[in-house]
């Protein structure tokens, strides 16, 4: 009772000297000046309300975060802002505040406002632009609002009407001319407006506003302001990228804004003729004195079972009764009368199912006022993928049999050329869910194939745009010697280098700008052949690509020295003499190489060990004796051969990585292109139990059942390419442990946690086992949809290069893990109680997938 009542008496006496200085309030004549900045995270806040305690005398910190104010000798500074934990430091005896603010990172999608009322059409929300505080300091905003009745001349609220703030009095308002009233509380006011809204906001709508906004061809109340169920969110509101200034130095655009109750950070940057250059920031804020707002994850797994949140806010004095709703894809689950006095907050239990959910949460006033959210939650499948397929080039008379396994149906594709078989890997190639450097390189090659494809097909490309902006990206993502490694910031690889720069030169063919410094690279190459620890296998490259750059060095003297460099050499680097060989002087093919030829099944040619050493492996192997043969002539017989091993090897669907797809393309889609034109004439008869189907005409595409096994028998002398194939996802995949072994857990301090605590930091660890040595390895690393990220840093342990946070998941890329343990962190906030499905974490081999090891699926309680 004693705490109690102190804390009463505390409250009141803050009150009375609040009445008190709102009026009678006076700096003495020596009063002095305190500066300083408010910055959060080292960056500064732009702003914020810097109040003297129980007074209404302050000021806001302008765009970077500075402020200056007078000051008597003694007294306490407020320092706040919305989405911010506010501050009081005491300001006797200082010059200088530095003032670092904390976000309230665990608050749930805190809504700010702004207190001026909504100008909208049908779906558009509010918006004011706050940009200096120039005339603001020292000026009385006027009184504490007690309601309506408090305001009087000498000091005013501040007044908002029709949606524009005016300098009058109430009483100079024509009572008649009203057609409603809103009071904003002074507290909201204040961290909203700064100093000139310390007395409160009074929202005035005229009757000649509110018939304007109801048209006689438009129904109310829909077409009224507030009266919207918002369904358009975004992170980013607009971009005008080449406004201009007018004979007045003004520019402006006319924007509508999402449908997000928040504060929106807005930059300016400008650029004069004489590339003088300017920049500055404002916030624009949207406001409903009454909102609903919808709070749910960001994704959710299939199975989840989560409490999503609906929230009611009420900014005004009076207390109301609102009907709220509660709605899944469009059928009302819940209904209530609720009254919310400032706000209200209900949780409603979810469970995922299907690809999406559209769930929406509404209040209703009973004169007609309506708001509400519509938010639209993506659902990913629980467990794995999981790919079933055969890829078949049939050239003779051929009979095919395929089991189906269980789960999905059964896709049946047959074409009667390959040239869409190629589109389809260049596609894939284009799509590949990552980009580094190897990879965008390999992206710019698909699409400047694509890009040759079409114009020899007489058909409209429209992708030049995406392949300016992997160039673009490209040249943003070097390491410190100028050159490029697997990630950006990462340590430059020979042979990443050099695809780049392949890459880049063939884009430069086709009339595109790339920026590549050709001295440069032409330096570093040359560079590069000097240094004796470097491989043949990274050398011959090297000359290769300083005979595109047209460097002026004599080759065969280059040549024979790596010749004698190494008195052993692996089958690959024996290759790739021979064929820089076969560039400089063409010479018949060695038959001791021609004696190392393999067939498969199928009677294609191949050569080298089906390894996945990363050169010296039988794909390498194979494109340089296609170059080789290629290169020496009459050889067609063969090299026709090693098409359809390559093609052969495409039979799960696709290569088995990125880099090699590109080399293969690369290297027989010249030829493929120059075979004769032609629809083939052969014919299938495809059967599954007492199904039969006869096919003459391509392309053909059949769905079949997953149950019986399928046969195919092909008839005539032309080509047909089939593809067969199923993805079906395992809602329970079980552990696996090979190449890597991988385990997770939560941690908070030094417990570790089975059940999750919303509002309480978390870590998970995840710990991968390597059982041999292992490059390019990438861990995705799937989080419960009830936490967002608690930060997202980039770590350098474990030689990672690279991390990527996705909606989902986190993926991380190290260049190398040697055999041993290792432990990766993710920093999470629990927000949203309820329980999920963890996928299973996975680690991998990127460029030999088939590597791998994953957790079983895990379920996650957060209370």
């Amino acid at each position: 009772d004693a705490a109690y009542r102190e804390t009463d008496n505390d409250f009141e006496a803050d009150t009375i000297k609040s009445v008190f200085n709102q009026q009678y309030f006076k700096l003495p004549d020596n009063a002095r000046s305190i500066s300083g900045q408010v910055t959060s995270d080292g960056k500064p806040v732009v702003g914020v309300s810097v109040l003297l305690r129980n007074t209404n005398y302050g000021t806001i910190t302008n765009s970077n975060g500075y402020y200056s104010i007078k000051v008597p000798e003694k007294g306490i500074l407020r320092f706040a802002s919305v989405g911010f934990e506010p501050q009081e430091i005491s300001i006797e005896g200082k010059q200088f505040i530095e003032v670092k603010l904390r976000e309230n990172t665990a608050a749930l999608n805190e809504v700010v406002v702004v207190g001026y009322g909504v100008r909208m059409k049908k779906m558009m929300t509010g918006s004011v632009s706050i940009v200096s505080n120039s005339g603001l300091q020292g000026k009385v905003a006027g009184v504490l609002i007690r309601g309506i009745s408090g305001a009087n001349g000498n000091s005013k609220p501040l007044l908002i009407v029709d949606g524009y703030p005016v300098d009058k009095q109430l009483s100079e308002l024509d009572a008649s001319d009203i057609q409603s009233t809103q009071v904003l509380k002074a507290d909201i006011a204040t961290g909203i407006y700064g100093a000139r809204a310390a007395n409160g906001v009074i929202i005035i709508t005229t009757k000649k506003a509110a018939a304007a906004k109801t048209g006689p061809d438009e129904k109310s109340p829909e077409a009224t302001p507030g009266n919207t169920l918002r369904t358009h969110f975004r992170d980013e509101a607009y971009w005008f990228p080449s406004l201009r200034t007018n004979a007045k130095g003004k520019a402006s655009a006319t924007v509508v804004f999402p449908d997000d109750i928040t504060n929106w950070k807005t930059f300016a940057i400008a650029v004069t003729e004489n590339k003088q250059i300017g920049m500055a920031s404002a916030n624009v804020r949207s406001f409903k004195a009454i909102s609903a707002t919808l709070h749910l994850p960001n994704f959710a797994v299939a199975g989840d079972e989560m409490q999503v949140l609906g929230k009611a806010m009420n900014y005004g004095f009076d207390s109301m009764q609102l009907k709220q709703s509660f709605l899944v894809n469009g059928k009302e689950i819940s209904s209530a009368t609720i009254g919310v006095k400032n706000s209200h907050i209900d949780t409603f239990p979810v469970v995922a199912s299907g690809d999406s959910l559209k769930l929406a949460y509404t209040i209703q006033r009973n004169d007609g006022y309506f708001d509400g959210e519509e938010r639209k939650l993506t659902i990913f499948p629980q467990g794995v993928t999981e790919t079933n397929g055969m890829f078949a080039a049939l050239n003779k008379d051929s009979v095919i049999n395929w089991q189906p396994s269980s789960g999905s149906e059964v896709t049946f594709h047959a074409e009667g050329s390959v040239l869409p078989v190629l589109m389809d890997e260049i596609e894939y190639v284009y799509k590949y869910e990552y980009s580094c450097n190897e990879q965008l390189a390999s992206k710019l090659k698909a699409l400047l194939m694509k890009r040759r494809l079409y114009a020899s097909l007489k058909k409209d490309f429209k992708q030049d745009k995406q392949i300016r902006e992997i160039i673009s990206q490209l040249n943003k993502s070097k390491a410190n010697d100028n050159l490029w490694g697997w990630w950006k910031d990462g340590a430059s690889q020979s042979w990443i280098t050099l695809h780049v720069i392949d890459a880049l030169l063939l884009a430069g063919e086709q009339q595109f700008e790339t920026g590549l410094n050709r001295t440069l690279m032409k330096d570093y190459l040359v560079y590069s052949l000097d240094r004796a620890p470097v491989k043949i296998s990274m050398q011959l490259p090297a000359l290769r690509i300083l005979r595109k750059l047209d460097a002026k060095i004599l080759f065969r003297p280059w040549l024979d020295s790596l010749a004698k460099k190494d008195t052993v050499h692996s089958f690959y680097e024996t290759l790739s003499l021979i064929s820089f060989e076969q560039d400089l002087d063409a010479k018949p093919v060695p038959d001791s190489l021609l004696a190392k030829q393999r067939r498969t099944v199928f009677g294609n040619i191949y050569w080298g060990e089906e390894g996945y050493h990363f050169f010296d492996n039988s794909i390498q192997n194979t494109l340089l004796m296609y170059k080789i043969l290629k290169t020496a002539g009459g050889n067609e017989a063969l090299l026709q051969k090693i098409r359809q091993y390559f093609l052969e090897k495409r039979r799960s669907g696709h290569w088995r990585n990125t880099y090699e797809s590109i080399l293969i393309l690369e290297t027989i889609l010249p030829d493929l292109l120059n075979e004769p034109a032609f629809s083939s004439s052969s014919t299938l008869v495809l059967r599954q139990g007492d199904q039969v189907q006869t096919v003459s005409d391509y392309p053909f595409t059949l769905k079949l059942n997953n149950r019986e096994p399928i046969r195919v028998e092909k008839k005539g002398g032309q080509p047909v390419y089939l593809t067969t194939y199923q993805n079906k996802w395992n809602p329970e995949p079980k552990k696996v442990d090979s190449t890597f072994a991988v385990s997770s857990y939560f941690v908070t301090g030094k417990d570790t946690l089975n059940t999750l605590k919303a509002g309480e930091p978390v870590v998970l660890h995840v710990n991968v086992k390597v059982s041999a040595d292992a490059a390019y390895v990438m861990l995705e690393i799937p989080v419960p949809a009830g936490c967002s990220y608690g930060s997202k840093p980039q770590s350098w342990l474990n030689n990672e290069v690279h991390r990527e946070y996705f909606l989902n998941k986190v993926s991380i890329f190290c260049s190398e893990l040697k055999k041993g343990n290792y432990n990766f962190t993710v920093s999470l906030l629990p927000r949203y109680t309820g329980k999920y499905n963890l996928n299973p974490a996975k680690a991998s081999m990127m460029y030999f997938p088939v590597f791998f090891g994953r957790e079983g699926i895990k379920t996650v309680n957060i209370r």
